[in-house]
């Protein structure tokens, strides 16, 4: 199985890409941290995450998605939205985080999928969400 790199403090909350923000997870593990990010901050960036990596949703509904926040798809996305989208970033009302913040929602994620009240708040959630699981307890692709 193939991995992928999780950044610890998500880029949408101030996370760079240095190496110390980035740790090497499976495609499950990485679709729960961002399921835990989502229970714990509720930035729609994380439940979109969440989806596109369960398999849950497919590229036309994720690229919808990324649409109703302003991030259009690249391959239909013209320089001049492309530019009014940058400006729109930079104009936003959100703080930017503490050097503190960041390090607690590091600390926090790194141990996240760890604690079992973490893995039984995401087992309940897929329930609520009617996400089905194979034997193996992975998330199935497709429809529910």
């Amino acid at each position: 199985m193939g991995t992928h790199k999780h950044h610890i403090v998500p880029r949408h909350m101030g996370g760079t890409d240095d190496a110390s923000n980035l740790i090497e997870v499976s495609v499950e593990e990485h679709a729960n941290l961002h399921l835990a990010l989502y229970l714990d901050y509720g930035h729609y960036e994380d439940w979109i995450a969440f989806h596109a990596l369960s398999g849950w949703w497919k590229n036309e509904e994720i690229i919808r998605e990324k649409c109703r926040l302003g991030a259009a798809h690249p391959n239909v996305q013209s320089p001049e939205a492309k530019a009014k989208r940058t400006a729109a970033l930079y104009r936003r009302k959100r703080k930017p985080l503490t050097e503190e913040q960041k390090k607690r929602i590091s600390e926090g994620t790194k141990k996240a999928m760890r604690t079992p009240e973490m893995k039984e708040k995401c087992r309940q959630h897929a329930i609520q969400q009617n996400h089905k699981r194979g034997k193996n307890g992975q998330f199935v692709r497709g429809n529910k």
